[in-house]
């Protein structure tokens, strides 16, 4: 799992290999941009239009990565980065902020999604 302890590596890894990583991560942050849409409440659709920070469409996006993460035929630590990164990419996209494209951010979505 995607942890403070790993994190370093994990990030090298995928950065060492980008050309692999960024298709993959491009898919996982289409496809949870089109599945959140629909699951979420006209509060919390108001919360993303005027970047009100929503914990339960964070949530939501979490239970996103972490069915994707279930499907995935490759259950790896580069797996998790890719769909933390594209969750807290989605995330800083809703002006929300950068803490879930970096380190501590991105282990808690992690967390989230293996528990």
């Amino acid at each position: 799992m995607l942890n403070s302890n790993n994190y370093l590596s994990v990030d090298a890894s995928v950065s060492a290999h980008l050309s692999k990583y960024m298709p993959i991560m491009i898919q996982f942050k289409s496809t949870i941009q089109r599945t959140i849409i629909p699951q979420l409440s006209s509060l919390e659709l108001q919360d993303v239009a005027f970047s009100r920070i929503n914990k339960n469409v964070i949530e939501k996006l979490a239970n996103i990565g972490k069915k994707l993460y279930q499907q995935s035929t490759e259950q790896t630590d580069e797996t998790i980065y890719c769909l933390c990164l594209a969750i807290g990419t989605i995330i800083k996209e809703y002006d929300w902020g950068i803490r879930y494209i970096q380190q501590d951010g991105m282990c808690e979505i992690a967390a989230k999604i293996v528990e």
